[in-house]
């Protein structure tokens, strides 16, 4: 057992301003005096932590979708400070359905992976390397323009989630951190998430007490009974249904966990349309991923954002190159890509190839089938299956070498007949080029990409 170890301050000198803020007798909190808009409360999680048991958890929860490990537990961490129950509160064994206890009008949205530690305002944690001491963790220049929350590799990380814990629980840790991102300083209620001494492994700080939810509420304002409120969510392909109350009418809109890692943080968001106020039906796009729901109303307030809600979002793979290309009249040969976004919803996904000869026509074309036959000057990597392959229109390549072809959504082969692209589908697309200037045949192709298509 690991007794009263330190956790690091975010910073000496905001301890000091801390101090010099006061904590009031009848209470144990402290603040330091600002608050994150509805513009900061995104947060993700650079997973670089490198520790023997950093990573252990390799199991989701249906609560906390797409995501394991270290992310699933400074996930936790996170939503703990909620003013309400996330999903159905459960998660963490050591507060069986009591995940989301801070009753403040705060709450968080989660916003995947991060793929650099960011600046200061970049609302990230992260691990950092070397030793403190008895020092664990710190939070980076807090305020009211962001936060960093920097977790030291030379700690035996622990992500749980059970309650015996190899070394540092990392959510518990996380919690505590978290609570200076959101304004609050150190508790001097032992105890308390916000006390600066750790109990034991941790394990207890990644429950807020008493204490701790008064800080939270004297920052946000107690839940108000006008806050728009989430109780219940389903997922039909990409089609999500959200039950509560207190959406607005007309002007409502839906945060989503980005789908990708990287980004800055802000949430997938897509306007709710007319709404009854107690009913959202919407479409997410393809850019959305697992993670959770939130509901934001018009007003710039802290009531104005309703409490996190799991939603296990199907993700779509990025289209991938497979094959190869060969060599044309004017270098390496063609290579294939895209644009805009798999989802057959979205209907932007554009095709584009690279390196080519200016002026020369060519026509992408789709097939169901894998397959590496010589054709031409190059090799023929999409096959026709049972069906055949389908010709798109012709296009030129310009004088840098490019060539692209949006897909029309609404006309053959994509809208209808065999050729016809649906959800779900997997479709293999490649470029054939004229090259009268080669050596050869004359004509050639660029590799392949294999496309599977989301609602």
């Amino acid at each position: 057992m690991i007794h009263a170890k330190r956790l690091l301050p975010w910073l000496a000198v905001a301890v000091a301003l801390a101090g010099a803020l006061g904590v009031d007798p009848a209470r144990g909190f402290s603040l330091l005096g600002f608050s994150l808009s509805l513009d900061q409360r995104d947060f993700r999680i650079l997973n670089n932590f490198s520790g023997p048991h950093a990573n252990d958890n390799a199991v989701e929860h249906a609560s906390f979708p797409g995501h394991v490990g270290a992310v699933l537990a400074i996930w936790k961490a996170s939503v703990e400070w909620q003013s309400r129950l996330h999903g159905d509160g459960s998660g963490d064994p050591h507060q069986p359905a009591d995940l989301g206890s801070g009753g403040a009008n705060f709450d968080p949205t989660f916003q995947a992976e991060a793929t650099s530690p960011g600046d200061l305002n970049g609302n990230t944690h992260s691990q950092i390397a070397g030793c403190a001491g008895g020092l664990f963790a710190f939070c980076e220049g807090p305020s009211a323009d962001g936060w960093r929350i920097r977790y030291y590799a030379c700690v035996d990380w622990d992500d749980g989630p059970g309650t015996t814990i190899s070394g540092i629980d990392l959510q518990g840790v996380a919690a505590h951190q978290y609570g200076h991102a959101l304004g609050l300083g150190h508790s001097s209620v032992a105890g308390a998430t916000m006390y600066p001494s750790l109990g034991g492994s941790g394990v207890e700080s990644r429950s807020i007490e008493a204490d701790d939810g008064a800080g939270i509420q004297a920052i946000y304002g107690v839940h108000s009974h006008t806050k728009p409120v989430i109780n219940g969510a389903s997922v039909t392909g990409n089609l999500v249904t959200l039950t509560g109350s207190g959406f607005d009418p007309l002007g409502a809109r839906v945060w989503f966990t980005q789908a990708r890692a990287g980004g800055a943080g802000e949430p997938v968001e897509v306007a709710a349309g007319p709404t009854n106020g107690s009913l959202i039906v919407v479409l997410a796009p393809t850019s959305a991923g697992p993670g959770d729901a939130l509901v934001r109303n018009p007003p710039q307030a802290h009531d104005a954002l309703s409490n996190a809600w799991p939603v296990d979002l199907p993700l779509c793979p990025d289209p991938a190159p497979y094959c190869v290309t060969s060599p044309n009249s004017v270098g390496s040969g063609m290579l294939i890509g895209h644009s805009g976004s798999t989802g057959v919803g979205a209907a932007d996904l554009a095709l584009l190839a690279v390196r080519g000869p200016q002026g020369q026509p060519g026509i992408f074309f789709y097939g169901p089938e894998k397959i590496a036959v010589p054709f031409g000057d190059g090799v023929r990597c999409v096959g026709a299956g049972a069906i055949g392959t389908f010709r798109l229109p012709v296009v030129t390549i310009d004088p840098s070498g490019a060539v692209s072809h949006a897909l029309d959504w609404s006309s053959p082969p994509i809208a209808s007949g065999p050729g016809a692209i649906h959800a779900g589908d997997t479709w293999m697309f490649q470029f054939w080029y004229r090259d009268p200037g080669a050596a050869g045949s004359g004509y050639n192709l660029s590799d392949a990409l294999e496309v599977q298509f989301c609602p």
